[in-house]
């Protein structure tokens, strides 16, 4: 993931940072909140109700994920951040990628800073590569998951939840045999 991450940072290099938040801000208005399924955000009035402090921990890039803040009214952001100099990207990106293990470095050391416990803690994902991640917290979620997580969550009674829109779960259920 490294390599790849690396390789696709080479279209931004010597980029200025305020220009790649400005188009990706732009970019997650008009492309992104449109898909976002009403029932994620009323999972997180309902965390926020509950007086829980809701992050992000996400592979995606610190301005992705800044947009996704500011959208979804989050308390705070992980996520994988790439290496800039003088205000410019440089191609490289900062270790550990927030991916896999990777999210469990970042996690662990934001839940120490803050207090937070990762007994009491929720985590929701779609991926199998979020795995370790899920394992480490008391409440794991599988939100419309992939196959293997979705095999996964069933082997250890995780909840598995269906996030897609109405017509989007209809056109999958007629699909299957």
């Amino acid at each position: 993931m490294e390599k790849v991450t690396i390789k696709a940072l080479q279209t931004v290099k010597g980029l200025e940072e305020e220009t790649v938040r400005r188009w990706t801000h732009e970019w997650f208005r008009e492309e992104v909140i449109k898909y976002v399924p009403q029932a994620a955000l009323d999972c997180i009035v309902d965390h926020k109700a509950r007086g829980h402090l809701c992050v992000l921990l996400t592979s995606a890039s610190r301005y992705e994920s800044e947009a996704a803040r500011e959208y979804f009214r989050l308390d705070d952001i992980l996520s994988t951040r790439y290496e800039i100099k003088e205000g410019r990207f440089t191609g490289n990106v900062v270790l550990p990628l927030c991916y896999g293990e990777g999210k469990v470095v970042h996690a662990e050391q934001y839940a120490a800073s803050r207090g937070v416990d990762f007994a009491e803690s929720y985590f929701y994902s779609d991926s199998i590569t979020d795995l370790p991640m899920m394992l480490r917290v008391g409440h794991a979620r599988a939100v419309s998951p992939d196959p293997r997580l979705k095999m996964e969550a069933r082997r250890r009674g995780w909840p598995i939840l269906d996030w897609r829109a109405p017509e989007e779960q209809a056109k999958k259920e007629k699909n299957q045999p």
